[in-house]
């Protein structure tokens, strides 16, 4: 049986708690010898809708602030409850644009799905790289008339 600080030790970032890749190295000693090392990935905590609104040809989308260092927001909807190709829209909606979006332009009296999830862009191998979180559930709103 092995023991942690007697066969091996582990090295590790003490600053792990944001989203981000980090590396994880784990030293052997006495009969033991080697580094073995890994990389972990901490994805972004879910967000969910806290209000979704019909407009005139629109809705608009809110959703309360994470804690977390993150890059933005990206909201999909849709007219399929499943979310084909064909019919979903994705916006992106970077840090410091608040908690809030509207969506102009759209059919009237039309039933839209829309769901919402947050990213962080971090440097990987000197290329960026996206980490989502998880979709929120869908919630629906019928748009109103324009007259």
């Amino acid at each position: 049986m092995l023991n942690e600080g007697v066969d091996y030790t582990i090295i590790y970032p003490e600053n792990a708690k944001e989203p981000g890749i980090y590396k994880v190295t784990v030293q052997f000693r006495g009969n033991y010898s080697g580094t073995m090392s890994g990389n972990f990935t901490l994805r972004p905590q879910n967000v969910s809708i806290s209000k979704l609104m019909p407009k005139k040809s629109g809705f608009s989308v809110k959703w309360k602030k994470q804690k977390q260092k993150l890059s933005g927001y990206e909201i999909s909807y849709s007219t399929s409850r499943k979310f084909t190709k064909k019919t979903t829209h994705f916006l992106t909606i970077r840090k410091g644009a608040g908690t809030s979006k509207s969506v102009s332009k759209l059919k009237d009296k039309q039933k839209y799905y829309v769901r919402l999830r947050s990213f962080r862009t971090v440097k990987e191998n000197g290329r960026s790289r996206k980490l989502y979180s998880e979709w929120s559930k869908a919630k629906t709103v019928r748009v109103k008339n324009r007259s």
